[in-house]
């Protein structure tokens, strides 16, 4: 769940596809994924946050607009 002060409506459609498009294939590969995952204290936010076999967080994706 993401905080509600984290504005979306500046992030392109394509970047939002991007972003299940990461999803997508991170699942595709047998992984969990979870969109817009932040740290308990809130010092960082993950666009794709990517869990391991033991349900492990081991690779955040960030997805960039040009």
């Amino acid at each position: 769940m993401r905080p509600e002060t984290w504005a979306l409506a500046n992030k392109s459609p394509e970047h939002h596809l991007l972003k299940l498009e990461l999803a997508t294939a991170a699942r595709a590969a047998g992984f969990r994924a979870e969109l817009e995952v932040s740290s308990k204290t809130r010092t960082w936010r993950a666009v794709l946050l990517v869990f391991d076999e033991q349900d492990r967080p081991f690779m955040a994706l960030e997805a960039h607009q040009r």
